[in-house]
């Protein structure tokens, strides 16, 4: 097959920092193939041990690429704004956005509190607002760009005590959504990356109150020795590529393995058109509806209504 190559195409890169990361191996990938790279991270600013950024930039310029640090803040309007006007005055423009930055606050949602809301859907979902958004003008204008925003199953499937990160992930789906059909004809195109890998130390894990239900943490194990991030990064850098073509999906990668997550709408089941349905006779009907033989995937909430028209009208 024909290289993937990213050669001339400018990049930027959140939550680049982490040694174990999937930002760096992202932002390392992403280089090999071409791309000068904005590594974004606060992490590390102020400390004795300095900019975790920096030590991702240096590794790639120490293999012949172009990369240059960021320690804004993606959890801001003026961070995101920051990070394009970064790329532009260092590389010239922005073709590629990866959204990958992100934070946890674990707790049961009985106790949830603003707190341990706002820092999650600050630095997720309103970080894909901003980080996209002064890209997304420029994207654009050239007529070309590639959106990736990092999901999570959490986002699709849920997981105990994570209602907060859970939520905030999803609607980064719903975004890539939106995005995906505003920028289809002008070649801009958005995409959800849904990972699982090893990010963490078993002592950062406990650092940062990351512990998890038995059942998540025995499936996880399972998985030791397949969940390096470098599996994750190879799709990352074909939804990134100029060869990616698709727009609005959500792809998974865990171990290995690689697949589109699918969210649609079964035949369901209808009422007459004279006639309004009671409780008690969609509880009747209750099987049909949830019966998932028929999957129908809208492109659109139009195309949703669309088709839910021709069913009533079969």
């Amino acid at each position: 097959m024909n290289g993937i190559s990213l050669q001339g195409r400018v990049a930027v890169v959140t939550g680049a920092g982490r040694e174990l990361g999937l930002g760096r191996a992202y932002a390392l990938e992403l280089a090999r193939r071409g791309a000068a790279v904005v590594v974004n991270d606060p992490l590390g600013v102020g400390s004795a041990e300095g900019p975790a950024a920096d030590r991702v930039v240096e590794e790639i310029r120490a293999g012949g690429g172009r990369a240059v640090a960021s320690y804004a803040s993606v959890a801001t309007e003026a961070g995101g704004e920051e990070l394009t006007a970064v790329a532009v005055a260092e590389f010239g423009t922005v073709d590629v956005v990866v959204h990958n930055a992100g934070t946890w606050r674990n707790v049961d949602f009985g106790e949830l509190s603003a707190e341990k809301l706002d820092p999650v859907l600050d630095v997720h979902l309103r970080g894909g607002f901003f980080v996209t958004r002064p890209a997304w003008k420029r994207m654009l204008e050239q007529g070309y760009g590639r959106i990736v925003l990092t999901c999570s199953p959490a986002g699709f499937f849920g997981r105990l005590g994570g209602a907060n990160y859970s939520a905030a992930k999803c609607g980064l789906y719903g975004l890539c959504r939106a995005l995906s059909l505003e920028g289809a004809e002008r070649g801009v195109y958005t995409n959800c990356i849904v990972p699982i890998a090893r990010t963490t130390t078993e002592e950062e894990r406990a650092r940062l109150g990351r512990v998890f239900e038995p059942a998540l943490a025995a499936a996880s194990a399972a998985l030791a020795g397949r969940n390096e991030p470098e599996r994750v990064a190879s799709l990352l850098a074909y939804l990134a590529s100029e060869r990616c073509e698709t727009s609005g999906g959500a792809f998974s990668a865990i171990a290995g393995h690689y697949a589109r997550i699918v969210v649609g709408i079964t035949g369901g089941w209808a009422s007459a058109a004279d006639h309004v349905a009671s409780a008690e006779e969609l509880a009747a009907h209750w099987p049909e509806i949830e019966q998932a033989k028929e999957i129908l995937e809208p492109a659109s909430v139009t195309a949703a209504l669309e088709e839910v028209a021709r069913l009533l009208h079969a």
